[in-house]
């Protein structure tokens, strides 16, 4: 009886119980309420706050679910217990013979007890998936946030000089150290993995062929390289030329070929997961670029083979920055696994905000430490040193690159410390891009320019046998080499461009459209010019004096001196091409800045007053100098007649032309004055002189033998031409005052020398009729008249 009494009791307790964990298993609110607010969240952010806030959310929801798990799991073992108690009663399938009541009730409780179970089992289960669910949303929300603190530049964070910048990283450092330790264990794990016996020997094998290939294949190309260098290339810039750019592709396949070694042995039997492999993959190519610098460093310095330098740099200078390329290459390897590692581990912002305040600072102080040694050096050697020979080329150039650099590495440094950290960031990193691009393009620059000449130039290894057995011209080979050379030029600094502006998303406005906050800055200003059309107007305008200069020096030095264009039709092309280049520029700009050919004739209109009243004069003076460049009346050089003055025509401009007199003086003359007035060109079709010398003779003298002396004086003067139709003549002009006018004309090579040359032939011609005593006149006769005796005497 207390048997069955006891029994009951349990029975009521369980029931009571099982009623419970039923209406909770139906209804789960908790979970509910959780799963509600999770789905209730936003998939993406407009900024960092908003992502800040979810995260926040999400740490709540998490903690919800896994204070969920705690009670469900304390729930689960009290139900593990009471069916631990029943589990001596036999079940009903097993009772043989009739089953008594309390068997039943037993039965029922026992079923509803696995019931419950299974319900609190996926009530952990599904409070588990929602941890893991705001765990995938908390990396991705994170990694949006680096990538959005990234693309705003402009965004700004606490102070790194301040203590609570540095208790923000070291807090976000602790969240983030079990992921990074779990990272680094996994790729430890590998490593492991790697020396077990099944793939030791695969790994061993790698890393032997890397060796192989860093210590003996290396230095085979480079022997090689200088001996193709030596025997197969003229002696000259090419050389150098070659050499380094067989140094840096040296450089760049040995690094290549053992990375790839070792990972190739790594990861002979697949025992690199997907995820670590795009790691590792990402970590080569990082190691590759690295090797590029490098590669850079030694074709650039060449330590060992001064003779082979490229570039003039000295000794001292070269010694002082030797160690510098390997510090750059090792500080970009570890700042670009910090980002690689960032993105792979999932680290918070702060952490990723630490890291690129120390990364930015690193790079900071290695740009003082370089430009430093620069400063120094020139700083120091003096004037008179042996050295002075193999220095940089004094020009303007170098000085405003360090001074750019300096002004750069400087604002870094200052919008770094008052919490720009990513535009300091941002700066540091384009300005090391910048400078390992301009070296690199530096040498192909050099190496397009020497292979040509080296090549098809007159003197080259194609072009002395197009001399020898085709019979071209070396003017014409030399006129080929130059062209071909600027145009790969031309194309390199095209993909020069191209990469310098690849962070910029290849284009200048690109900077501004990264969600930034410097658009925030100027707003008043955002309904008529963006920041990225006055930077891309600024950037148009000195792209076009820098090309526009480029072009005219290479006209200038390299293409005309191989042609025969006198020098005034050289000065018309440059001048020509100025005004070329500057209405290309003009129109880009303003095509930049918004202003159209339609708001341009709307300008032309409402200026078309002004020029008909107040401008018409310079108007018709620039029409006249474009008239004067195009049809050539008069040209640079040309020796001309305007007026009562005369000279030598020294610049063409765009309102006057400017002209050298005999005083060295100079006449700055209108342009419209030699279209619409007559001018005499002395030079326009024939660039020789005449000189005409007029004789009087008595006619008691012999004409002919005056014409043979003068001939004989014409053909003993050097300056005197005799070419086929240029031939001295003498001819009688008439009767003057009772004597012969006997003209003598010939030709001398230039007008500007017709004066001197008369003035010697007169000079010789006097000199030979008073030696054979012939009278230009007839002597004077005196009569004296006497007035007393009217007698004449």
């Amino acid at each position: 009886m207390l048997s069955r009494l006891i029994l009951s009791i349990l029975i009521v307790f369980l029931a009571f119980s099982t009623n419970v964990y039923a209406e909770n298993g139906q209804k789960f609110p908790i979970l509910d309420d959780i799963q509600a607010s999770l789905d209730a969240l936003p998939k993406t952010n407009e900024d960092n706050a908003g992502i800040q806030k979810t995260l926040d959310q999400l740490k709540t929801i998490q903690a919800s679910a896994q204070q969920i798990i705690s009670a469900k799991t304390q729930e689960l073992a009290d139900i593990d217990t009471k069916l631990s108690n029943l589990i001596d009663t036999p079940k009903l399938e097993d009772i043989q013979g009739p089953v008594s009541p309390e068997s039943r009730d037993i039965e029922a409780q026992r079923t509803a007890l696995q019931k419950e179970r299974e319900r609190l089992d996926a009530n952990i289960k599904l409070a588990k998936l929602l941890i893991s669910e705001g765990n995938q949303r908390s990396l991705k929300l994170m990694a949006e946030s680096r990538a959005q603190f990234q693309a705003e530049l402009f965004e700004r964070v606490k102070s790194p000089l301040k203590a609570s910048f540095w208790q923000s990283f070291s807090r976000s450092w602790s969240s983030d150290f079990p992921r990074v330790q779990k990272f680094s264990d996994s790729i430890i794990a590998v490593f492991k993995q790697a020396l077990e016996n099944e793939n030791k020997n695969f790994f061993y094998a790698g890393i032997f062929l890397a060796l192989i290939t860093i210590f003996v294949v290396s230095q085979l190309l480079q022997k090689l390289i200088r001996l193709i260098a030596i025997e197969k290339i003229p002696t000259g810039r090419a050389r150098r030329s070659l050499v380094a750019v067989g140094i840096i592709l040296n450089n760049v396949i040995i690094t290549g070929l053992s990375v790839y070694f070792i990972y190739a042995g790594l990861n002979w039997n697949g025992i690199v997961s997907p995820d670590l492999k795009e790691y590792l993959v990402s970590l080569i190519y990082t190691i590759i670029f690295a090797s590029l610098i490098t590669g850079l460093g030694n074709a650039l310095f060449s330590v060992r083979h001064e003779s082979w330098r490229l570039p003039p740099l000295s000794n001292s200078l070269v010694k002082a920055l030797k160690p510098y390329p390997w510090l750059i290459a090792t500080l970009i390897v570890v700042h670009q696994a910090i980002i690689i590692s960032s993105s792979q581990i999932g680290i918070s912002l702060g952490t990723e905000v630490g890291l690129r305040v120390i990364s930015t600072i690193t790079m900071v102080v290695l740009g003082f430490l370089i430009l430093g040694k620069i400063a120094r050096y020139y700083r120091l050697i003096p004037l008179n040193n042996k050295d002075v020979n193999s220095q940089l080329p004094v020009t303007v150039w170098p000085v405003a690159l360090r001074v750019l650099c300096w002004i750069i590495i400087i604002v870094t440094l200052v919008f770094t410390f008052i919490g720009f950290v990513a535009l300091g960031s941002f700066l540091i990193t384009q300005l090391l891009w910048v400078v390992i691009v301009m070296a690199t393009f530096y040498i192909l620059f050099k190496l397009s320019d020497d292979l040509f000449q080296a090549s098809i130039a007159s003197q080259g290894l194609i072009g002395i046998r197009l001399v020898e057995h085709y019979g071209i011209t070396p003017n014409f080979l030399n006129q080929l080499t130059t062209i071909l050379s600027a145009l790969t030029k031309l194309l390199l600094f095209y993909l020069l461009i191209m990469i310098l502006l690849v962070p910029f998303g290849n284009s200048l406005t690109g900077l501004f459209n990264r969600d930034g906050k410097l658009d925030a800055f100027i707003q008043t200003w955002q309904n008529f010019i963006t920041p990225g059309m006055v930077l891309s107007a600024i950037m148009i305008i000195v792209g076009g004096i820098v090309i526009g200069r480029l072009l005219k020096n290479w006209l200038v030095g390299k293409y005309f001196p191989n042609t025969s264009i006198d020098t005034g039709v050289r000065l018309s092309i440059v001048t020509v091409l100025g005004y070329i280049v500057a209405i290309i520029t003009v129109s880009l700009m303003l095509s930049t800045l918004g202003i159209s050919l339609e708001r341009l004739t709307w300008i032309a209109s409402a200026l078309s007053v002004g020029i008909g009243f107040g401008l018409q004069a310079i108007v018709q003076n620039f029409i006249s100098g474009l008239i004067m460049l195009v049809e050539r009346p008069v040209k640079v050089g040309d020796w001309v007649v305007i007026g009562t003055q005369e000279g030598d025509i020294r610049r063409i401009n765009v309102r006057a032309t400017e002209i050298q007199l005999g005083d060295r003086s100079t006449l700055i003359v209108p342009n419209s004055e030699f279209i619409t007035k007559s001018v005499r060109n002395m030079t326009l079709s024939k660039s020789e002189g005449r000189v005409q010398i007029r004789l009087p003779l008595p006619l008691s003298e012999n004409p002919a033998q005056v014409r043979d002396i003068i001939f004989s004086i014409f053909e003993n003067n050097e300056d005197v031409l005799d070419d086929q139709g240029l031939e001295p003549y003498i001819r009688l002009d008439g009767i003057e005052g009772g004597n012969l006018i006997m003209v003598a004309t010939c030709f001398v090579i230039s007008p500007r020398l017709a004066g001197r040359i008369k003035s010697e032939l007169l000079f010789e011609i006097i000199n030979r009729l008073h030696q054979e005593n012939i009278l230009l006149r007839e002597p004077l006769r005196v009569e004296q008249l006497n007035p007393v005796q009217n007698n004449i005497n």
